[in-house]
């Protein structure tokens, strides 16, 4: 991928500035979740609302969890308005899962080998965790979408024994030629 500089994100909701940044390759844009640290020199300013309004024609893209010394876990997601609230929360900052431990981040309701399982997020509930449920047992909260991991790695993941943290996080989208022309 190749880094596109520092920027620094902002939402329509959210004036707060943070810095983040993008990686492109080729028609794939990678969009990291935004730290408050600040760059000494931004090379530019960029609302997170302009990114995904503009990549919002893709039917699907990834969001990427980056464990140390574990790999990276993937979610496939739908394009939603409800979904598209949630990433921007996640990618700007806003619910706080960068550098906290699995475990306090990930909840996991074992019921077998034999379910899909796929990421929720409840709206009347902390925001600060992702459920990870079967998937046809919960229909009062909002679907992210479906995970290929198999449940034992959740199992393992979601103990309080296991001590590793989330390093990074970002999405990763498909993009037209004409996109950087706006940016």
């Amino acid at each position: 991928y190749q880094k596109m500089g520092s920027l620094v994100f902002y939402t329509s909701e959210n004036l707060h500035f943070r810095y983040g940044k993008l990686e492109r390759r080729g028609n794939y844009l990678r969009v990291f979740v935004a730290n408050l640290v600040f760059p000494l020199e931004p090379s530019r300013l960029i609302n997170l609302d302009e990114i995904l309004e503009t990549t919002s024609h893709n039917k699907c893209f990834t969001l990427s969890f980056v464990i140390e010394n574990h790999g990276v876990i993937e979610f496939h997601m739908g394009i939603s308005d409800h979904t598209i609230l949630h990433l921007k929360k996640i990618l700007s900052g806003e619910i706080s899962l960068k550098s906290r431990y699995c475990s306090e981040i990930f909840f996991h309701e074992d019921v077998g080998d034999d379910y899909l399982y796929n990421l929720f997020v409840y709206e009347e509930n902390n925001h600060d965790r992702l459920y990870v449920l079967p998937y046809k047992k919960y229909q009062n909260c909002h679907n992210i979408g479906p995970i290929n991991s198999p449940p034992e790695f959740w199992r393992e993941i979601t103990t309080p024994d296991f001590k590793e943290k989330v390093v990074d996080i970002y999405c990763t989208f498909s993009i037209s030629k004409y996109f950087f022309k706006k940016f």
